[in-house]
């Protein structure tokens, strides 16, 4: 069982299933200052984006099997904590499943062997770094896992049911 190739898929299903949940609500619900670090449904859901956008372009640029895909990687802003490229739902959701069809392929094209590799890239303050492949995806899968639970608690305040996230019945 390759694990990455699970949780990419899972990713995938997931995130299109909270897609679903949240073009049901309001646009006042989805902006809506509830608590948590980006306050809102929608500025939570930008960050988990952008943020996913952000490491798959520091992978194309630094692991030469991700590379060929970075032509693929949608157009964007600088990755900044604050920023909200897609205030509508509707120019989010696109762009989010296209970006999941993209990890999958990203986790396709990285061998097993090929994980364990390091590349160098610049965070957003400007500090260089160093990273395992295997341990960016890692931590890319486990930081949407933890922001999509906040969401799940937004939800719950709204009083919107929702149970998008157990792995164990989409794979």
């Amino acid at each position: 069982m390759d694990e990455l190739a699970l949780l990419a898929r899972y990713n995938r299903l997931t995130n299109a299933e909270l897609g679903e949940l949240l073009s049901k609500l309001t646009e006042e619900q989805l902006t809506l200052t509830i608590g948590g670090y980006f306050e809102s449904i929608i500025r939570t859901a930008n960050h988990i984006l952008l943020s996913d956008i952000t490491w798959i372009r520091r992978m194309a640029r630094g692991v030469d099997a991700v590379a060929a895909l970075e032509s693929q990687i949608p157009e964007t802003i600088a990755f900044d904590f604050d920023a909200v490229p897609w205030p509508r739902l509707d120019r989010y959701l696109p762009v989010r499943e296209t970006v999941d069809a993209l990890l999958e392929r990203v986790v396709a094209t990285i061998t097993v062997a090929s994980r364990s590799v390091q590349f160098s890239y610049v965070r957003a303050n400007g500090e260089q770094r160093e990273s395992h492949v295997g341990h960016v995806l890692l931590h890319l899968f486990n930081h949407q896992t933890h922001h999509r639970g906040q969401i799940a608690l937004m939800l719950d305040e709204l009083g919107v049911e929702n149970d998008y996230s157990n792995l164990i019945w989409k794979v």
